[in-house]
């Protein structure tokens, strides 16, 4: 059974505490690796803003629809995408093993639909990320916010770097660290 718990609203508002203002963030996905297919095409640093209580925040496209706005949660361990996008941006659904998802407001919420999305871009219609995705599909995001992006996920096989100062995700070059590499006391 594919349970995994989801935390939302919380891990938002933490975010600013977990990552340190200076420097960046880096993560090496699992599924990053030195033998990445030479025709994957690395993405371009993309732009997010920072809101208070609410994290950050970053325009997606969609299977070239959009700007929609997705919220960044680097613990989420799946991508999650709001009724009113999938039914937008017409997008297939499939039938999943129920998902448990909550936060740290105790609000709890399941869902058993999951939507395939072909091609997601971020900060720009040209900007694509290097895989197919899927999102599960929520009922219960606020108005304003279409969806939560798992960077770990989304920009697999590569690892990635947030930079809070400078307000930018980017994909780490595959390879670029060493999963023995130490790095930084300021880095996440």
């Amino acid at each position: 059974m594919r349970a995994k718990l989801f935390i939302a609203s919380g891990a938002l508002a933490a975010m600013a505490w977990a990552v340190p203002f200076v420097g960046a963030a880096h993560f090496l996905g699992s599924r990053a690796t030195a033998n990445v297919n030479a025709t994957v095409v690395r993405p371009a640093p993309a732009r997010f803003r920072v809101e208070r209580e609410r994290g950050l925040l970053l325009q997606v496209w969609i299977n070239s629809g959009g700007p929609y706005i997705f919220a960044v949660d680097t613990g989420a361990g799946m991508n999650v995408i709001s009724q009113r996008v999938v039914t937008a941006a017409g997008l297939p659904t499939r039938t999943v093993p129920t998902t448990i998802i909550g936060g740290l407001s105790n609000a709890r919420s399941s869902s058993n639909r999951e939507a395939i999305i072909d091609r997601i871009a971020l900060d720009g219609r040209a900007n694509t990320l290097p895989s197919k995705q899927t999102a599960l599909i929520v009922t219960n995001l606020p108005p304003d916010l279409d969806g939560i992006l798992d960077p770990t996920e989304a920009y697999a096989p590569f690892g990635y770097s947030i930079d809070l100062p400078n307000e930018q995700i980017e994909a780490l070059p595959a390879g670029s660290i060493h999963p023995d590499t130490r790095l930084p006391d300021e880095g996440a």
